[in-house]
């Protein structure tokens, strides 16, 4: 945990530090395969029998680079960091080093309080539709008596790891 509650931080500040013992485990014995067959190409230089077969050991070297790149995208990911500039308004209490994170925990807030920002949901079918920097109207579902001027300021492919409402899916029916 790199912040505190009431804490000031900048966009990609990196806010937790994830761990998985799983991957490091990984990423250790694909670390330890790549020396390995590193070793097995240098000392083919020397063993004729071993030279046949270099290309078979240079093509196992790059399938292991491979993945271990992918690893180290993944370990990558275990960074949570501010998307945007802010403050952090809540910690979750049960985080200390060595507790499991369950998927989908919610486990820092970070609000920008210069102003609002409002998140929706638009059909796949009228995405096309949305320029950026265009003005609108937002009338909240508690009150549609009240209405907000908004600004487009930004389209995602998925701003949503899960929808919550099936009718937002464009498989609903």
């Amino acid at each position: 945990i790199l912040v505190s509650e009431g804490q000031e931080v900048q966009a990609g500040q990196v806010l937790l530090r994830l761990t998985s013992p799983d991957l490091d485990h990984e990423i250790k014995k694909a670390e330890r395969k790549l020396s390995d067959l590193r070793g097995l190409r240098d000392s083919s230089q020397a063993v004729a029998e071993l030279l046949r077969k270099r290309l078979t050991i240079d093509n196992e070297i790059e399938t292991v680079v491979e993945e271990l790149d992918g690893y180290y995208g993944l370990r990558d990911q275990l960074e949570v960091k501010a998307t945007f500039t802010g403050r952090v308004k809540m910690l979750d209490d049960a985080l200390a080093p060595g507790q499991w994170v369950r998927q989908g925990q919610q486990m820092a807030t970070v609000a920008d309080d210069s102003g609002v920002v409002v998140s929706g949901y638009v059909r796949e079918k009228d995405v096309a539709r949305l320029k950026l920097q265009n003005n609108g109207m937002f009338y909240p579902e508690f009150s549609l008596a009240q209405k907000y001027p908004v600004v487009l300021s930004e389209v995602s492919d998925a701003s949503a790891p899960a929808l919550y409402w099936a009718e937002l899916s464009t498989t609903y029916k």
